[in-house]
């Protein structure tokens, strides 16, 4: 499991359904779809990629370095965390900026699956597998799409942990109702 060992430990997390599910998740998909950049569990980043998580990464240490007036230093305990979630967040945007925005089924639409589950496996994001699970309903893998809904339907067991403790309940359900109501319009 490579990277998303040294992320979320080496022993499998029985606590942690939506953790497990989204795992299963990822694999599943990445074999069906023989999707590239996510082989044995390392993620290898295309260009766009890394030219986006490359300009988060920049614009966050600019925002900080103009607030402090000066070169932003940070914490080396929270890094690791600061860098991965600006990385899921600079991928998450990428996957979704074209699609969106188009009527057109865009013809690398692996790439795009690819990138969701890159995002979701670096941040564990229930908002990337909210928008996987409607690319791949618009792409036409509607059970597949339908998997996707079910796991973010278990992100209240992961919440806590996701928010570092912070009550987010309306968040929480906000995210949950829109699984259902995805899986509703599935039928």
């Amino acid at each position: 499991m490579g990277i998303l060992n040294r992320i979320f430990g080496t022993q499998k997390n029985k606590a942690k359904p939506y953790v497990d599910a989204g795992m299963a998740l990822l694999y599943k998909l990445m074999v069906s779809f023989n999707l590239s950049g996510l082989k044995d569990g390392l993620p290898s980043y295309t260009r766009p990629e890394m030219e986006a998580i490359d300009r988060r990464l920049s614009s966050f240490q600019k925002m900080a370095n103009d607030e402090m007036g000066g070169n932003a230093r940070f914490h080396p305990e929270i890094v690791q965390d600061l860098q991965r979630t600006l990385a899921a967040e600079a991928l998450l945007e990428l996957a979704g900026n074209e699609w969106k925005f188009s009527d057109e089924t865009p013809k690398d639409w692996k790439e795009y699956v690819a990138t969701y589950l890159k995002a979701w496996a670096v941040g564990l994001n229930p908002m990337a597998l909210l928008e996987l699970g409607d690319f791949l309903a618009r792409v036409g893998y509607r059970s597949e799409a339908r998997e996707t809904f079910q796991v973010v339907l278990l992100f209240t067991t992961y919440a806590d942990t996701y928010y570092r403790g912070q009550r987010k309940a309306e968040l929480v359900e906000s995210i949950v109702e829109s699984a259902k109501e995805s899986l509703r319009d599935l039928g």
